[in-house]
């Protein structure tokens, strides 16, 4: 697919933090680009328009949310990745967009290329109120936890906590 838009900025569509990757996306469906070359599909509105597993609120990551997802799961060898380049959603220039290939890193290319898309979904998971397993920690340093849960499965994790002292009784 498509950047689309080449030769015109899009308004809005330049965030490369995290977490703006869906406002970006918004915006470059409704600056309704056209393709460069015609037949071509436009990045943004294949993942706006994909309707899958149930959720509809896919959307392009921003140039920052693609790189995490390389660093955190082609790095482990999920996510069924390939070794080419794949769009982000922020915008360089009227002429230019990021992207990122998982070996290779962040780059930039001419947005009438083609190049391929991976559509992202944003999730909260419940805080739970519960506190009834919760640990004080008085010391400042690694603190490690075991937690077997009802089936007898264990994880261990650690926390670095640091301590200062602010007046709190």
């Amino acid at each position: 697919a498509e950047w689309g838009c080449y030769g015109t900025n899009v308004p809005g569509a330049g965030g490369t933090a995290i977490g703006t990757g869906y406002q970006n996306t918004i915006d470059i469906v409704n600056a309704n680009c056209l393709p460069n070359n015609s037949g071509n599909l436009i990045a943004a509105n294949i993942c706006a328009n994909l309707n899958l597993a149930g959720y509809t609120d896919w959307y392009l990551p921003s140039k920052d949310e693609l790189n995490k997802i390389f660093i955190n799961l082609y790095a482990l060898g999920i996510g069924n990745f390939s070794n080419i380049y794949y769009w982000s959603s922020s915008e360089l220039n009227s002429q230019i967009a990021w992207l990122e290939n998982p070996v290779s890193g962040v780059s930039n290319s001419w947005k009438q290329f083609n190049y391929a898309v991976r559509a992202i979904r944003s999730f909260s998971a419940p805080i739970n109120p519960d506190t009834t397993n919760s640990l004080m920690v008085t010391n400042s340093g690694w603190n490690y936890v075991t937690v077997t849960d009802s089936l007898g499965c264990t994880a261990t994790d650690s926390v670095y906590v640091q301590i200062d002292i602010c007046g709190c009784t």
